[in-house]
């Protein structure tokens, strides 16, 4: 019997400034937007593409201890005009709206969501290397030419498959942490065993060696002439 392929979700691109699509990348869970998208319904999927320039009001944030990174990045170091992360929308909000999840809701009284709408994002994968993409106005929601979305989906599907290398190898490395250690107990260092059936030996007294019954044993101190 043949199985067809899953089919492919749409992959939305949204552009935002570059240092909110660096903040992405380092899994912020919100970005703010100017409008609420239609086409971004929970359960898309996004890829967050830098713009151009450097948005002052986000160096603050930047320098916080609580914020997506540490100091605030240079400008060169900015995502322009490149594909940074794929995420999974969790909810558009107006402000000071969060979505009722247990893990977001500690964000809607934060100093840098401001809204006036708010994308929340979980599952974010970034990707291994930034991809170069075309300008587009901030907020803008549009669609990837066929090539810039191969791209994307490849280095969507790396990351996939280091991060599961990554998790398979960390539990492997835990199984054998768990394993229990043997240690030989006194009657194992004590006794000596027959190499050919395992069995423990008996030591023979007048030439100090060891015998076992498996096989026959010359004593030279019994040997007669």
């Amino acid at each position: 019997m043949t199985t067809c392929p899953p089919a492919r979700l749409p992959l939305h691109a949204l552009t935002v400034a570059p240092a909110l699509a660096r903040a992405a990348e380092l899994r912020a869970d919100v970005i703010e937007l100017h409008r609420a998208p239609p086409e971004l319904v929970p359960g898309a999927y996004v890829a967050v593409c830098g713009g151009e320039g450097r948005d002052e009001r986000l160096v603050a944030w930047f320098a916080r201890s609580d914020g997506p990174g540490q100091g605030v990045p240079e400008l060169d170091l900015l995502p322009q005009r490149h594909v940074t992360v794929v995420a999974r929308v969790v909810a558009v909000t107006r402000f000071p709206e969060a979505p009722r999840h247990p893990r977001l809701q500690h964000f809607a009284s934060s100093p840098w969501y401001r809204g006036p709408y708010g994308l929340w994002l979980e599952h974010h994968v970034a990707l291994p290397e930034w991809v170069p993409c075309e300008l587009r106005a901030e907020g803008e929601v549009w669609a990837f030419p066929e090539d810039i979305l191969t791209a994307v989906r490849a280095g969507y599907e790396q990351a996939q498959r280091t991060a599961k290398e990554r998790r398979e190898a960390e539990a492997a490395l835990a199984a054998r942490c768990s394993e229990p250690i043997h240690r030989p107990g006194l009657k194992e260092r004590v006794l000596a065993k027959c190499p050919a059936c395992r069995k423990a030996m008996a030591p023979c007294r007048p030439c100090q060696g060891w015998r076992c019954s498996c096989s026959p044993h010359v004593c030279p101190a019994e040997a007669r002439p």
